[in-house]
């Protein structure tokens, strides 16, 4: 790819390199805490398909919850979880990644 056909990343979380273009699956199940504010506006960013579908849905915002989320294991990135995600739902992610 030449020069002035490379895509510049929006973000690089855990050595990825992310584009708008970026596909991303949520975890649809919700892992945050019910009735905490968080819970209530993951219901409507998890429905993004693509990093610049979050990017609109949570400006300001979506570089953190990317971030965090992924590395927690609630988030894929074009089909792909982190290789040690953080914490319980992080394990189940990557054992579940494993047996497809």
């Amino acid at each position: 790819m030449s020069k002035q056909t490379e895509k510049t990343p929006v973000a690089v979380i855990s050595g990825l390199n992310l584009f708008e273009d970026t596909r991303i699956e949520y975890d649809q199940s919700n892992p945050k805490r019910a009735g905490s504010k968080i819970h209530a506006e993951y219901e409507s960013f998890k429905k993004c398909k693509t990093l610049g579908d979050l990017m609109k849905a949570r400006p300001g915002h979506w570089k953190a919850d990317v971030k965090f989320d992924y590395e927690h294991g609630f988030l894929k990135v074009d089909g792909s979880y982190i290789e040690k995600p953080i914490g319980r739902k992080g394990q189940k992610a990557q054992a579940e990644s494993k047996t497809k």
